[in-house]
């Protein structure tokens, strides 16, 4: 019948990997993916120049996936979004999660995701959940403070989505609508710093984006991952996809980087200093969280302090963060 809702199964859901060199790590996720994905999951990693010992070790762990595989591999290491578009062209599914090979699957994750596709109305753009911050030992983690991100309902999403603020979510807990995110171009390399906030973004105009809060994820954070990596360009990439989402809420043409770039340097000194103040705020409780759940709390309370001494507004709106409050 014209017009009929699709319904989804496991089947119509590709889990992807995207890795380098991070074998411990790796051998972790997937781990962690078999023991809680219902049989019928395609699977499919990408190899982004990585050595051949790991690949062969990946292949032959991945024997005991219970669907289909594929595997990918590039020579040369490209860069972060080259490597997620050559996965995506690969997609045969209505339906992807790009995980990091740094995160473990906790317990019913893909199943309730599902049944959100299945159930919310209008039908998501995403689906994300709520998960707890793990670090240390791969196989064995320690298991740390919650990381609640996210809208958890239709109209806490439009509320967010008319504020004109950039989406947030956890990224590698996150199933996406295929055919929306090819829509909307995919992985921008302007954004690739900070990719995951822009994909957000842009699918919030293609249907509700959505966190369930249930915790069955484990986000590994660590000084190696890519949202530890090279802070201060990140944070300037998340105030360009804000930027962008802003313009576009508000109907008129999105700046180009550049544009943006010129326009924050425009800005009276005072305002800039704030910028950075902000930044440094942030980079230290990010520091905080890692040196808490690392088991190094005097240095962790120092980091939490120095976030809230160097710019009060920023340590608040981190705060919030945690509980997912800000922006609805």
């Amino acid at each position: 019948m014209a017009g009929e809702r699709i319904h989804y199964g496991i089947e119509d859901l590709t889990v992807n990997i995207n890795t380098v060199d991070r074998p411990e790590y790796l051998e972790a996720c997937l781990a962690s993916l078999i023991k809680t994905t219902p049989e019928g999951a395609p699977l499919q990693i990408l190899f982004n120049a990585t050595p051949g010992w790991i690949r062969d070790r990946t292949i032959d762990q991945a024997k005991a996936w219970r669907g289909p595989t594929n595997f990918i591999h590039i020579d040369d290491i490209v860069p972060v979004d080259e490597s997620h578009n050559r996965a995506l062209e690969a997609i045969e599914t209505p339906l992807v999660n790009f995980m990091g090979d740094d995160d473990v699957v906790l317990g019913n994750r893909l199943p309730l995701i599902l049944e959100a596709f299945n159930t919310v109305d209008p039908e998501p753009a995403v689906v994300t959940t709520f998960a707890k911050r793990i670090a240390g030992d791969a196989f064995d983690p320690a298991i740390g403070t919650n990381k609640d991100l996210g809208p958890t309902s239709v109209s806490e999403w439009q509320a967010w989505h008319d504020s004109g603020r950039a989406f947030e979510l956890l990224w590698p807990g996150a199933v996406l609508n295929t055919s929306h995110l090819r829509k909307i171009g995919g992985f921008e390399k302007p954004f690739s710093q900070s990719f995951d906030n822009r994909i957000f973004s842009q699918m919030s105009f293609q249907g509700p984006v959505i966190s369930l809060p249930d915790r069955q994820f484990g986000f590994r954070i660590h000084q190696g991952s890519m949202s530890s990596a090279n802070w201060k360009k990140q944070n300037e990439i998340v105030r360009f996809v804000a930027a962008c989402q802003q313009a576009r809420v508000d109907g008129v043409d999105e700046p180009t980087y550049d544009e943006f770039v010129a326009a924050e340097a425009a800005k009276p000194a005072a305002a800039r200093a704030r910028v950075q103040l902000r930044d440094r705020s942030r980079i230290h409780f990010r520091k905080g969280g890692q040196r808490f759940l690392a088991g190094e709390r005097l240095a962790g309370a120092a980091n939490i302090a120095a976030a809230m001494v160097l710019w009060p507004p920023a340590f608040v709106e981190k705060v919030q963060d945690q509980f997912g409050q800000r922006g609805l």
